[in-house]
């Protein structure tokens, strides 16, 4: 129950309160300087083992880790360690970023298509 609770209150502060540009945004200001704008962001979360569950059921296998930070409506960063799995036969990947201290893993972002890209250096 209380991880329940955990997860509703994370899932809750990560989606309210989004607000949305008020004007059509620009790539550059008016002195060529790089702007952004916030969209609002659905990120399902649960408890890791349903989480893996979920990966499994795609066949998606840990390929890359990083840290990573989810930030929230009112400003604060959340730290959490970042995971990409792929499934290298189907090419679908996701992305979760793994809050271990409170037994919450937040998949991000999943897609297809997935293929690794060599540009420059290699790492």
């Amino acid at each position: 129950m209380t991880k329940w609770l955990i997860g509703l209150f994370v899932s809750f502060i990560l989606v309210s309160s989004a607000t949305f540009a008020q004007e059509t945004p620009n790539r550059e200001d008016e002195q060529g300087q790089i702007r952004f704008m916030k969209l609002p962001g659905m990120v399902d979360c649960s408890e890791p083992a349903m989480v893996d569950a979920f990966l499994s059921r795609y066949g998606e296998i840990q390929v890359a880790q990083a840290k990573s930070f989810i930030q929230t409506p009112d400003g604060t960063l959340l730290e959490g360690d970042l995971a990409f799995y792929a499934n290298p036969e189907t090419y679908s990947y996701s992305v979760v970023v793994q809050f271990d201290e409170i037994g919450l893993w937040c998949i991000v972002n999943t897609g297809t298509e997935f293929k690794p890209v060599t540009q420059g250096d290699v790492l």
